[in-house]
């Protein structure tokens, strides 16, 4: 780390000199020559209804004896629409240690600045948490959703929407720019101010200062698809330094298109005030940085980068392959090879059904022979997890319900982008959900989504159980026809699944009992064996409208299935 910052200060040294030097010849560098716009701006509150949670605070926000603004009960978004936009936006979250909020130096200060480049800027009055880190969450992901709510009206591409934070603030924008739950919240870019990006502020006490702040732990979750940072921290600045050094490493660790700035000398908090020598330096940089960002985002569409092939891709009439995608990390996507030849054959777009994994794991390796069987026959499954080139079920990790919506989210914007390969290759009026054993759990977490038409319970079923934080209650959520798949006596989920049967009765259900499968069914059969043909039948129903198939469910059928056992409530 010692030699990153020995050269940075070198050339942030000699880069200096060259700046001074411009502005004494008058050189018409970056935004010196543009004018700044002042925009009237747009105060929205966040939650005009009541917000979901409470910090604990009473009584009105002020302002304390160094200006700052406090005790925030009542969050607000004020927006500069930039006059001339080139579709990117900003939202700004001043820092204070969760105490106060900069609101002019870290906020609405930089607002001209921004405008004159063409890009809307919005500065995020959050609570303060109180020790409830979930209410300045909740205002970020609020403040994400607003903007996309008004991109159109203020010229802001829905793709190109990023974050800011300057200390605590840079710790509130991180935490969603790591932990985004869906493709909306997910910042399309995140610039931060000496940030604060670590779980307790270990480098309060070392450090000397009598800081007693306790930040939520944002666990730091870089992956390949953490969004692109821009990092501005002066060597001096005590705090934050390291903690933005290490951010960084880790974003290069995992390939995340980024850049670091370390300035020789300036400490913490400086913002966009004057009095930091080194404020001409980096506006110039981030304005580049910005130039170079928008040109990568208006060329990136979703890509394969690594995929392969699977028991001769099906026995369907369309050869599917098992996909990772660039923009869709952590899942795999089981598809025809030929997406447009499988919709032209079919003659409409193809249905979607999303897959949560036995034991809410990230692998669908188990499950990969009837996934890619399914995709055969005209499907595109998306399945929770990364791709795994070879046979391996170690190193799983839990996954969380809403991947499920996450990539139902994903696939809509791939409808809505005519330059990706999925356009009008998928009908959102055909979408299923499925899960084995806790992932079936995670299938009842989502089911209210009225976007499911059809669902598929594998070797699972809740009863008197609570799991992936769902139970008995969640049945009532149900709105589209189910079907449940078990292994017969042996399968542990029986009992509870025999349960559900019996308890629901506001949509049809299905029950399918292998006699000898087992709570591990039939997925390590040939192409996923029996599991998978009845899977067919019940998805060719639901969401093809084969009605044919209804008998197999309403009557059941010995010659076809002689090893289930059918019933159904319809």
């Amino acid at each position: 780390m010692n030699n990153l910052l020995k050269l940075n200060f070198m050339l942030k040294k000699l880069l200096f000199s060259f700046l001074c030097a411009a502005f004494l010849v008058g050189f018409p560098f970056s935004l010196s020559a543009q004018k700044l716009m002042e925009v009237e701006p747009i105060v929205i509150e966040l939650w005009p209804n009541g917000a979901p949670n409470d910090n604990g605070l009473t009584g009105e926000e002020y302002r304390n004896k160094n200006n700052r603004i406090t005790n925030v009960t009542k969050p607000t978004l004020t927006v500069f629409p930039a006059p001339n936009p080139n579709g990117m936006a900003v939202i700004a979250c001043p820092g204070g240690g969760y105490q106060h909020l900069a609101f002019e130096h870290e906020g609405i200060d930089q607002a001209a600045w921004y405008n004159a480049q063409g890009i809307t800027f919005a500065v995020l009055k959050y609570r303060m948490p109180n020790g409830h880190f979930e209410c300045p969450l909740s205002d970020i992901r609020q403040a994400m959703a607003l903007m996309h709510e008004y991109a159109k009206k203020w010229g802001v591409d829905n793709n190109k929407i990023g974050v800011q934070g300057s200390s605590a603030g840079a710790h509130l924008a991180c935490t969603l720019a790591t932990g985004f739950r869906t493709p909306k919240e997910r910042p399309a870019f995140q610039i931060m101010f000496y940030g604060a990006i670590t779980p307790a502020m270990e480098g309060c006490k070392k450090n000397g200062t009598n800081s007693k702040l306790a930040f939520q732990d944002n666990k730091l979750e870089v992956v390949a698809n953490t969004p692109p940072a821009f990092i501005m921290v002066s060597a001096d600045d005590r705090l934050c330094v390291d903690l933005c050094v290490n951010y960084f490493l880790e974003l290069k660790k995992a390939g995340v298109w980024s850049a670091l700035h370390v300035y020789p000398e300036g400490g913490h908090g400086w913002g966009f005030k004057d009095a930091f020598k080194y404020k001409p330096m980096w506006t110039m940089e981030l304005s580049h940085w910005l130039s170079l960002l928008n040109q990568r985002l208006d060329n990136q569409k979703a890509e394969i980068i690594q995929k392969k092939t699977i028991e001769n891709g099906g026995t369907g009439p369309y050869k599917a392959i098992a996909a990772k995608v660039n923009t869709l990390n952590d899942y795999v996507v089981y598809r025809p090879a030929d997406l447009k030849v499988a919709v032209e054959c079919e003659e409409k777009a193809l249905p979607l059904v999303v897959f949560a994994n036995g034991g809410c794991h990230d692998c669908s390796v188990r499950f990969e022979g009837m996934l890619n069987e399914i995709a055969s026959h005209g499907y595109i499954v998306i399945a929770l997890g990364e791709l795994r080139m070879e046979y391996s079920l170690e190193g799983n990790h839990k996954t969380n319900p809403q991947q499920l919506i996450y990539a139902l989210d994903w696939m809509e914007q791939q409808l809505n982008d005519s330059e990706s390969e999925y356009y009008n290759m998928v009908d959102m009026q055909a979408v299923a959900s499925a899960g084995q054993s806790c992932g079936g759990a995670q299938v009842f977490a989502v089911c209210g989504d009225p976007r499911f038409k059809a669902h598929i319970m594998y070797n699972s079923g809740l009863g008197e159980m609570k799991m992936a934080g769902v139970d008995m209650e969640s049945l009532k959520n149900l709105h589209a026809p189910i079907l449940y798949m078990l292994g017969g006596d042996d399968d542990i989920a029986a009992r509870n699944a025999m349960m559900d049967y019996d308890n629901i009765i506001t949509v049809p259900v299905v029950m399918a009992n292998h006699k000898t499968a087992g709570h591990t069914g039939a997925f390590d059969e040939p192409q996923g064996g029996s599991y998978a043909k009845l899977s067919l039948d019940w998805l060719d129903w639901q969401l093809k409208h084969k009605k044919t198939l209804s008998k197999v469910f309403k009557k059941g059928d010995p010659q076809r299935y002689s090893m289930f056992e059918i019933k159904s409530k319809f």
